[in-house]
């Protein structure tokens, strides 16, 4: 070489410490991911005690990493390395827990008229923690509307001809009445 050091020497140093750097940043951006999370009570779907918990449980992985005094930028200390992957390994298992419960806490809700407002919570989450299933609670969420619109459908044709008038109403606003209450039970399906 012209300069009279070695490529791989330089190079090589220069993609140790941009591995290093990568290692840093995705372990920041994962802690603020669940400061976060966890600031927004991971959308209201884990609560109490289990929420408690799993805030610890990130406090003591984020702890092993953060409280360190060595310098992280070091790409010659291998601590760091083993560190880092306790924390991964922590917020990994932490990952699979909160979403199984969450999971498990919420399986009922998918067929009920506010699981088109939880879907969107389950949505966000999932961006950070791996919710599974998502594809089946669209078709559990569409098998319910479905069936939901019939069952109104059915009673309106079942009762169009003499629909159930609300007390002291008069026979012509009472089935207007009746009407918009039918169509409001469809809109707040379409609008939620």
């Amino acid at each position: 070489t012209p300069f009279g050091f070695s490529e791989n020497f330089v190079f090589g140093k220069f993609d140790t410490f941009c591995d290093r750097l990568s290692k840093i940043l995705s372990m920041f951006n994962l802690i603020d991911d669940y400061n976060h999370l966890f600031a927004r009570r991971l959308e209201g779907l884990l609560l109490g005690e289990a929420l408690e918990e799993a805030v610890t449980t990130f406090e003591d992985a984020k702890k092993v990493i953060v409280s360190k005094k060595y310098d992280y930028l070091d790409h010659r200390n291998a601590d760091f390395n083993n560190d880092y992957q306790i924390f991964m390994d922590k917020t990994d298992a932490l990952k699979e827990s909160v979403g199984s419960m969450i999971e498990s806490n919420f399986d009922s809700v998918w067929e009920t008229p506010q699981c088109i407002r939880f879907l969107v919570r389950f949505e966000k989450v999932s961006q950070k923690i791996p919710l599974t299933m998502m594809e089946v609670k669209y078709q559990r969420i569409l098998k319910y509307s479905e069936k939901d619109v019939h069952r109104i459908l059915t009673l309106f044709r079942k009762q169009r001809d003499d629909p159930p008038l609300p007390r002291n109403f008069p026979p012509i606003s009472g089935r207007i009445k009746w009407c918009r209450s039918l169509a409001s039970h469809i809109e707040e399906l379409v609008t939620s």
